[in-house]
């Protein structure tokens, strides 16, 4: 049984998910700025969203699937001396923590279930 997986997507600056409008950075800064998870990870990273497609495909019962992936850029995590100033980390059930205002350049793909939440960036020195 085998499927045929179309070699096209389609790019979105924006989509809806759960009520919710998720952006790339270049079209609404606050709107790209998302936790997330890696696929089979458990831990929440921050990062901002570099660009969004869209891909159709058809199941196994014929019927058209279609699915949103990100493109996305995780913002540096502190270092162990820097994390050790942390107010947030004192209180682990709030997952909350600072991060350094830094985009790591390497670049992850994920799907919409691994999209946790919008988060407020604050930068400050």
């Amino acid at each position: 049984n085998t499927q045929v997986i179309q070699p096209h997507v389609q790019d979105k600056h924006s989509v809806k998910y759960h009520g919710v409008t998720l952006s790339s950075s270049q079209k609404h800064l606050g709107n790209s700025r998302i936790l997330f998870r890696l696929a089979n990870d458990t831990l929440q990273r921050a990062g901002e969203i570099q660009r969004i497609f869209v891909h159709q495909r058809h199941g196994p019962s014929n019927a058209l699937v279609t699915e949103f992936f990100y493109v996305v850029r995780q913002y540096r995590e502190l270092s162990d001396a820097h994390a050790a100033y942390d107010p947030y980390r004192k209180f682990p059930l709030l997952f909350v923590r600072l991060c350094y205002n830094e985009l790591l350049a390497q670049e992850q793909v994920i799907r919409n279930q691994n999209v946790i939440s919008h988060f407020a960036g604050c930068p400050y020195e």
